[in-house]
């Protein structure tokens, strides 16, 4: 779902992560950071965690963003709030050639598919065109720099995260841009999930 003029801004629709979770995420980066080599891995900063439904790309105008905004308005509003945990270590794009260190997720993991296939079905609509690559959602730990030291360092990739479960009442639009301290993500529409009892299928 990419869009290439780079006069206008990069954008994503995600899921926000709560205190606890960052935590221990962050707990599973110190942990990873005692097996691999000192830069062998460029790890993301737990403030910027997120999951993200749908990358929109760069260029977008602002007539481009209000569209967005007003899908998001039609599509989530009558969405039930849901549940999630924490799922195994893994990477992308094999254990042997490894590129992204990641946890899975786990839980509604049923709602949060029908969210992002609602999602994606409707931004075609309006010119993105969908991902030719299967929806994992994860969350990235950190982007690996030297593959092969990571590889050597023999990562439990399969293991299980900690316990950490989040309710998921919100949807939000980011808008992307670099800073000389790195990525920053700013959140400029969001739309909460019906409240409720939460949902959570295995």
């Amino acid at each position: 779902m990419h869009k290439s003029d780079q006069s206008g801004i990069r954008i994503f629709i995600g899921l926000d992560l709560v205190a606890d979770v960052r935590s221990a995420l962050e707990d599973i980066q110190f942990d990873l950071m005692d097996m691999v080599p000192e830069n062998a891995i460029v790890w993301s900063k737990p403030e910027n965690m997120h999951l993200t439904l749908a990358f929109l790309g760069d260029g977008n105008q602002p007539e481009q963003v209000g569209a967005v905004c007003d899908l998001l308005d039609k599509t989530v509003t009558d969405t039930p709030s849901f549940k999630l945990r924490l799922g195994p270590l893994g990477c992308f794009p094999r254990r042997r050639n490894p590129k992204v260190i990641y946890t899975g997720v786990q839980g509604g993991t049923k709602q949060l598919s029908d969210l992002q296939q609602s999602l994606e079905t409707e931004l075609a609509k309006i010119g993105y065109e969908p991902e030719k690559r299967k929806y994992t959602p994860h969350l990235t730990l950190g982007f690996v720099r030297k593959p092969d030291q990571v590889e050597k360092a023999r990562i439990p990739f399969g293991s299980e995260s900690p316990p950490a479960e989040w309710t998921i009442s919100a949807v939000h639009l980011y808008h992307s841009y670099k800073t000389k301290k790195g990525p920053v993500y700013k959140k400029i529409h969001s739309i909460k999930l019906v409240k409720g009892e939460t949902h959570e299928i295995d």
